[in-house]
């Protein structure tokens, strides 16, 4: 089943955990438990940053959000409908590069909706050009992904789930294995996109400076099995650009966020 369904006890508005367990069988056929009866909720129009240290559970949790994988025991649910699999509503933008090669650009964002019919072609490609051009790719429209910086690849990708109007965006470390420099500009990219649209945001990621950067909230993942240490309201002013990480309130939270990150490897 692919679309999110009406149930009958009403959860909270925005992605919902409720409850969730999930493992997973080792090789050697041992049970490792990543969540244990976890509950949290990302309300909408908010950019909700995850993080903690490697290995605990953060894509686990991108893939049920999404849908790619579902919980053992408890419910993900949005708007108070369960998560039955992925969904246009719920796009997750992968780590690992998502065009298809043979594609252009163009024909890469496009693909989703115009297989799914859901507009005319020219509407999509206007769509779609309007998009690119957001992102500083309205040049590249007519190239392959073989042609493209890694940086450009991942603003084609964001371009390519957008596209599809989803009520929430999750992004799997997005961002990651690019230069520094490349990587900041795309956050100023995605970040000037999510003030124009509030829309819903779930991104993941181990830096600490981006999460700062981005974010709304944060929560900090950690222990065994993975819990919520502590969630971060980020009272940063929007809109925000880079002169925000020089300021007092900025540096506040970064220090209590190290503590916390530090706490979580001790655990």
């Amino acid at each position: 089943m692919s679309e999110d369904t009406p149930v009958s006890k009403p959860a909270k508005d925005g992605i919902h955990l409720d409850r969730v367990s999930k493992g997973f069988t080792a090789p050697d056929g041992t049970h490792m438990s990543v969540f244990d009866n976890l509950s949290m909720t990302f309300e909408p129009n908010q950019l909700h940053v995850v993080m903690g240290t490697s290995g605990c559970g953060k894509s686990t949790l991108g893939y049920l959000l999404a849908g790619f994988t579902t919980p053992d025991n408890g419910n993900v649910t949005l708007d108070s409908r369960p998560v039955r699999g992925p969904s246009p509503e719920r796009l997750l933008v992968f780590q690992e590069t998502a065009l298809w090669p043979w594609m252009t650009v163009l024909e890469n964002v496009i693909f989703g909706p115009k297989v799914r019919g859901e507009a005319n072609i020219q509407t999509l490609r206007k769509t779609a050009n309007d998009l690119l051009a957001k992102f500083g790719l309205a040049e590249f429209s007519d190239k392959y992904p073989d042609q493209l910086s890694g940086g450009m690849k991942r603003r084609a990708e964001i371009a390519q789930a957008l596209i599809n109007r989803p009520k929430v965006m999750i992004l799997d470390e997005p961002f990651r294995g690019l230069d520094v420099m490349t990587r900041e500009i795309l956050q100023e990219y995605y970040l000037a996109l999510f003030e124009e649209t509030r829309q819903t945001t779930v991104f993941i990621t181990s830096e600490l400076e981006e999460a700062l950067f981005l974010a709304d909230k944060i929560y900090i993942m950690g222990g065994h099995p993975t819990e919520i240490l502590e969630v971060i309201n980020v009272d940063l002013p929007r809109p925000r650009n880079f002169d925000v990480t020089v300021s007092k309130a900025y540096l506040e939270h970064k220090e209590k966020a190290i503590d916390l990150l530090f706490q979580s490897e001790e655990n």
